[in-house]
């Protein structure tokens, strides 16, 4: 009898050591740990760990830009534009043309943007590529002398107009550096 107490005992033990090594315990996951950052344009990862070891993983989704956008308004010579930049990433892009004004006369100066447009009777027109002037009329000039300066506003002045002395009257002679 005492051998099979004995016996029941050992049994038992043994059945209650069999169910501790196979009980399944609840996790105690912690914190997040992000291990891959998530761009505008590329997923992130994150992960965390339970003390026993095992791990979880999630994917974090893209952001997506963050445009911010910047009008940039037409002058009289340079076209205008839109900017949009992403505030995240800094991706950047153009788009929204709009054809330049051109120049608004009247008097010798501008209206939009007051650049001289004529000076002592002469008339000019800027290039298109902005680097040089082209006389392009001797519009009230009254003279009978005319001398054509080398530089007009700070750029030179390298043409003369197809028709810039159509409209000229007792014009004498013509300077040309």
């Amino acid at each position: 009898m005492k051998k099979q107490i004995l016996l029941i005992i050992l049994l038992a033990v043994m059945i209650v050591s069999c169910l501790a090594l196979t009980a399944c315990h609840t996790c105690e996951f912690g914190e997040w740990t992000v291990l891959k950052q998530a761009t505008c344009t590329e997923t992130g990862l994150q992960q965390k760990v339970c003390e026993c070891g095992e791990s979880r993983s999630e994917v974090i989704p893209a952001t997506g830009h963050s445009y911010e956008t910047v009008v940039t308004n037409p002058t009289c010579l340079e076209q205008g534009y839109t900017t949009h930049t992403c505030s995240g990433c800094g991706d950047s892009y153009v788009d929204t043309y709009v054809d330049a004004t051109g120049h608004s006369s009247g008097s010798n100066k501008c209206a939009n943007c007051g650049e001289t447009l004529y000076s002592n009777g002469l008339e000019y027109t800027l290039s298109d590529d902005g680097t040089y002037y082209i006389l392009s009329g001797i519009g009230t000039y009254t003279g009978t002398s005319i001398e054509i300066p080398k530089q007009y506003n700070n750029k030179p002045v390298t043409s003369i107009g197809r028709f810039a002395f159509s409209l000229c009257r007792g014009i004498t002679s013509i300077t040309i550096p």
